[in-house]
């Protein structure tokens, strides 16, 4: 099953501060979705769209 990141763990993957993350969930420019209070996106979602290898959960790269 895909993990959903939060909006921290997004923008730690993105290299960019909290406040640009929320810009860019809010404008749509990624699947995120808001769950409660909180961005929510699915961890292969955002992979895929920053055109990255999705990691396996042992910290190496899936083939």
């Amino acid at each position: 099953m895909d993990k959903l990141l939060t909006l921290e763990e997004a923008s730690q993957v993105m290299r960019i501060s909290y406040s640009k993350a929320q810009k860019l969930a809010k404008a749509g420019a990624f699947p995120f979705k808001k769950v409660g209070c909180s961005w929510m996106i699915p961890r292969s979602a955002l992979y895929a769209e920053l055109g990255l290898e999705l990691p396996d959960d042992e910290g190496g790269a899936v083939a």
